[in-house]
């Protein structure tokens, strides 16, 4: 027998659309390191550079993947793409 979910476990569940999104469902303190990151990332990064969600996190892309970012329940991570 499938078990079907219920609406809370669906929206839990459910993929961020977008960077904000992602950013606006985590917790403080957590939230707040977020944003630093992303500032940080754009100061940074060229002006064409492009936020997408690619992995279940953030992930900055110019000429493809930067850096990615994303919280879990203990700490936060900060992911760097090495091209060849």
């Amino acid at each position: 027998m499938q078990q079907v979910p219920d609406e809370k476990t669906t929206k839990r569940s459910a993929a961020p659309k977008n960077v904000d999104e992602y950013i606006k469902r985590v917790p403080e303190p957590a939230r707040s390191t977020l944003i630093k990151i992303r500032a940080i990332i754009r100061s940074v990064a060229p002006s064409e550079t492009t936020e997408v969600i690619s992995y279940g996190m953030p992930v900055s892309k110019y000429k493809g993947a930067l850096f990615g970012y994303a919280a879990f329940s203990n700490h936060c991570s900060l992911f760097r793409w090495v091209r060849p």
